[in-house]
């Protein structure tokens, strides 16, 4: 009989399905699961799901990876998921309403107004952080609740973000952390954002309390402890946003200069500074959680989520994992904006949308499924680049992470576009992985994130540019960059 291994669970509730992992203390993989998450489309612009799910999903998830990972001591576990997204519970803890998810528009007028109405520092000094006023955060969705359902706002009295919710599963505690609940707390602070009671006639108080996402928030109860077939007590961190997670998974986050690319539905790049850096360009800017190193970042709207599209209407035949050779060797001149469902960084337009531009009689689909890898990257490039700039760091390797980390082609692809070496990361799942470091950081197994990410973070081989593809992705990325320009006022 194999000997029991000491082992961390992570958990990342991710958009469309809920994946758990549980890990040795050296990084090894010992057990996996994954759950679908089903998603609702009730209207145009509607992305919702129920919060039931959540539990469901992240049940199974665990179950599976439990399973498969043989004896093992479990010291911890964390969770993490996707942001900015509302879960709503009324005063006995249940949820009155599907939950409302970052992929939702439908508050894009709302997020006009207050643009509109409030200046940007007033905006900034409110809410801690120069949030975008975009459909995505709580800020404009308030107030669209506020217009078209203020049942729901008087019923509410807590909002949590999806892995908040797990947590309360959990634990029967409701927190979130700092940056998870941002537009909703003070992101210094954590304190409830007063204003509100005027700006949008909804009680601050309905925001979480904020803690630091590597701390304990509880242990498990006696029935979740049953329902998961764990032990009772076992602590349960904070716990973090699958964005930052990911980050974390990355090794990214050990120290200021490093970069990554998490290559999921959506992308989320960005870099590590040692200093606070000049918000400009549209990119977001995080403390790492004892503040002395921040995340320069940013999160795309589509980007994986593009890849399933286009096969899933165009060439449901093809397998995913086959698209390395069904891609042409070129887009032939054709250039894709990624802006299927509007984007987020760095332009934060709930209106734009998806172009092919260029097309001609002699491409083929392999060259439009050419062209929709390459019009990520460029938007990959796009957001570093304004990463850098803001931050006034210079990075010469992004570590990559997720399912899109895992093509060969692809990966090509971003580092010619970019000019930088990519270095997958050995854990396709970084959130997860990061989850897991929180987790063990929570029971005391590492004191930082140094320590974790030296324990448990490793890399593949590096994926070097080709100088000879550069200058055709220069003219390609430039024609790129102006077609949103041009478009704009037409979207």
């Amino acid at each position: 009989m194999a000997p029991t291994q000491a082992a961390v669970i992570g958990v990342d509730l991710g958009t469309t399905s809920c994946k758990a992992g549980i890990f040795a203390l050296d990084g090894e993989l010992l057990g996996h699961g994954t759950a679908d998450c089903s998603v609702s489309r009730p209207q145009p612009g509607w992305v919702e799901q129920n919060p039931e799910d959540y539990w469901g999903s992240a049940r199974a998830a665990i179950h599976d990876a439990l399973s498969s990972a043989g004896s093992t001591q479990p010291l911890g576990l964390a969770c993490c998921g996707h942001t900015p997204s509302l879960v709503f519970l009324d005063a006995a803890g249940y949820s009155i309403r599907p939950a409302i998810i970052w992929q939702d528009s439908r508050a894009a007028q709302e997020a006009d107004a207050l643009e509109a109405q409030i200046p940007a520092d007033t905006w900034a000094a409110w809410l801690g952080m120069n949030l975008p006023r975009n459909a995505s955060y709580p800020p404009a969705r308030l107030r669209w609740l506020q217009e078209h359902e203020p049942d729901t706002l008087r019923r509410t009295h807590t909002l949590l973000q999806p892995k908040d919710y797990l947590n309360y599963r959990l634990t029967g505690r409701v927190a979130s952390d700092h940056w998870s609940n941002k537009g909703l707390a003070h992101l210094q602070t954590g304190e409830p954002i007063q204003t509100y009671h005027d700006l949008l006639g909804i009680d601050p108080a309905i925001a979480p309390a904020s803690l630091y996402p590597h701390h304990e928030l509880a242990g498990l109860t006696p029935d979740a402890a049953r329902q998961l077939e764990l032990p009772a007590g076992l602590p349960v961190a904070v716990g973090w946003s699958d964005a930052m997670c990911g980050m974390l998974g990355t090794g990214a986050l050990a120290s200021s200069g490093m970069a990554f690319d998490i290559a999921g539905t959506s992308d989320i790049i960005g870099l590590t500074a040692d200093h606070q850096p000049t918000m400009a360009g549209g990119v977001l800017a995080a403390p790492v959680l004892d503040g002395n190193l921040h995340i320069i970042y940013g999160p795309t709207q589509t980007s994986g989520g593009a890849i399933s599209w286009f096969l899933g209407r165009f060439w449901p035949e093809l397998d995913a994992h086959a698209l390395d050779d069904a891609a042409a060797p070129s887009s032939d001149g054709l250039v894709f904006l990624p802006y299927l469902e509007g984007e987020r960084t760095p332009i934060w337009d709930a209106k734009a949308r998806g172009v092919f531009f260029g097309a001609s009689l002699a491409h083929t689909r392999a060259h439009f499924l050419r062209a929709v890898l390459e019009g990520v990257a460029f938007s990959i490039r796009h957001v570093l680049e304004r990463a850098e700039d803001a931050s006034g760091v210079s990075v010469g390797s992004v570590r990559v992470s997720g399912g899109g980390g895992q093509s060969a082609l692809w990966n090509q692809i971003k580092a010619d576009v970019l000019g930088r070496t990519m270095l997958p990361t050995a854990i396709r799942d970084a959130g997860i992985l990061g989850a897991a470091m929180l987790a063990g950081m929570a029971a005391n197994v590492w004191s930082d994130i140094e320590a974790a990410s030296a324990a448990m973070v490793r890399t593949g081989p590096p994926v070097e540019p080709d100088a000879s593809a550069r200058a055709a992705y220069e003219r390609s990325y430039q024609v790129y960059r102006a077609l949103y320009l041009r478009l704009r006022d037409l979207f």
